[in-house]
């Protein structure tokens, strides 16, 4: 595993070299695979999400690891890696496609580090939880009670942030705002700066809390700035101290491009086509 080599590219080359020494390919695989059961009441836990919404598993397993126990889960949908896979079963090479760097073709490797956008998300919220755990917190508290000049939003609890149901403008919806920032400055406006957003435009709610889905980035910008004030340490401090340090994920960071460049060698950028260049799309 990576424990014990975190060359990710090593140790996929070595795994490789296991299989072809026993003679191990995807069939023999997907045979063992096949005879592992979800943990029990896993596909009732996730039959009862679907009649609320679509679910989607992400996982760095791959694809043709993950089809027989997706088969016992009811096929929900998978987004993982994929194997290249010679016709005899043999497993070849996971493999990698596409560029990192398009302006200069520099080609993307197995362990390239990409941006992750708002898939990121889920850790804003697990950090959240986190300080529930710690009884810092409960989902039903209103935002008024850690921002009390937010009193226009006063219906909103912690768990509308979570979920979308808040309510609260998205600051991508005010165009003059956001672009002016990203931009003649830019850059992404900070998660202080959502809090000016929503005092200087006095943006109304979309309906009110618990009454619609929206999906919100606002939200999210305020659920990091309380797990800031009620932490005490930087939003990004907290997530490498209590997120990605005891899970292992020593590729993971917080990461301010078009502020402070490209941090990493092999850094996949997020890019756009723009008079006759590619240029850094997002933060």
């Amino acid at each position: 595993t990576t424990a014990h080599e975190p060359n990710y590219d090593k140790l996929m080359k070595e795994r490789l070299a296991i299989l072809k020494e026993h003679g191990l390919g995807l069939k023999e695989i997907q045979a063992t695979i096949a005879k592992i059961d979800p943990y029990p009441g896993a596909k009732e836990f996730l039959d009862e999400l679907r009649k609320m919404t679509q679910v989607i598993i992400l996982s760095d397993t791959f694809t043709q690891f993950g089809m027989p126990l997706m088969e016992k889960l009811g096929w929900p949908t998978l987004f993982c890696n994929t194997l290249e896979v010679a016709e005899n079963g043999e497993i070849v090479s996971k493999g990698a496609l596409g560029f990192r760097d398009p302006e200069n073709t520099l080609p993307i490797t197995e362990d390239t580090i990409f941006q992750l956008a708002s898939i990121s998300k889920q850790f804003t919220a697990t950090a959240v939880m986190l300080l529930m755990r710690q009884s810092l917190l409960s989902p039903e508290d209103r935002i008024t009670k850690y921002f009390p000049e937010l009193a226009a939003y006063g219906g909103v609890t912690v768990r509308h942030l979570l979920n979308h149901t808040s309510g609260i403008p998205d600051y991508f919806d005010d165009a003059d705002w956001f672009i002016k920032i990203w931009k003649e400055e830019k850059r992404v406006p900070c998660n202080d700066e959502i809090l000016s957003f929503l005092l200087e435009t006095k943006a109304k709610p979309y309906f009110a809390p618990g009454e619609g889905l929206h999906y919100s980035n606002t939200g999210y910008n305020l659920l990091a700035l309380l797990v800031e004030r009620l932490s005490g340490v930087p939003f990004e401090e907290f997530l490498q101290k209590n997120i990605f340090e005891p899970a292992g994920m020593t590729s993971t960071h917080c990461c301010h491009i078009r502020r402070d460049g490209v941090p990493f060698e092999n850094y996949a950028r997020a890019s756009v086509y723009e008079s006759g260049r590619y240029v850094a799309d997002m933060d």
